[in-house]
């Protein structure tokens, strides 16, 4: 019996130390992994939401140029919630089927140097603030955590997925 429970033990923990780093980030090519926070910052002008992705690599330098492909997944895909004063937003694709059944266009979309630049801008230049630089976990969990924000042009990331046929448009149900 006590074999039994150690042999348990030590499957879990090798289960566990294997899957530890499989969601982490190594380059920003691979936009089959998405880690990423999203958070309503402040009111954008109209057809925009200005928003803060936190995106997490185990480059520094990774998670920055993954800051505008999450900003825009994040609208696509995520929404966001409320935050105080700030109204949250659903995604502009709420059926999960739509990503799937569209899994090339989207990894063309999301490609590096892809469609999805047009209709993202970084503020402040894409200088990041002291505070949104944060170096989470340990060995070799650790992993870092950065903070941008950006400008999402929603009503023209729209009215592309409209024309390409990924999405109704507002006005088909009349």
């Amino acid at each position: 019996m006590k074999t039994n429970k150690i042999l348990l033990l030590l499957t879990i923990l090798i289960i566990c130390s294997c899957s530890g780093t499989s969601n982490v980030r190594k380059d920003s090519s691979n936009v089959d992994e998405w880690r990423y926070d999203i958070e309503a910052q402040d009111t954008g002008i109209q057809g925009t939401y200005l928003v803060k992705v936190w995106s997490y690599a185990e480059d520094p330098d990774v998670a920055i140029n993954m800051a505008p492909k999450d900003a825009v997944h994040g609208i696509l895909f995520k929404g966001f919630p409320r935050n105080k004063r700030i109204p949250g937003q659903d995604p502009l694709i709420r059926d999960t089927k739509t990503k799937t059944e569209n899994a090339a266009y989207f990894s063309n979309f999301f490609a590096d140097g892809g469609p999805y630049l047009q209709y993202v801008t970084l503020t402040n230049s894409g200088a990041i603030l002291p505070g949104d630089r944060l170096k989470v976990g340990s060995g070799d969990n650790t992993m870092y955590k950065i903070g941008m924000v950006v400008s999402v042009n929603v009503a023209d990331l729209r009215k592309h997925l409209e024309d390409d046929g990924i999405i109704e448009p507002l006005n088909a149900g009349f």
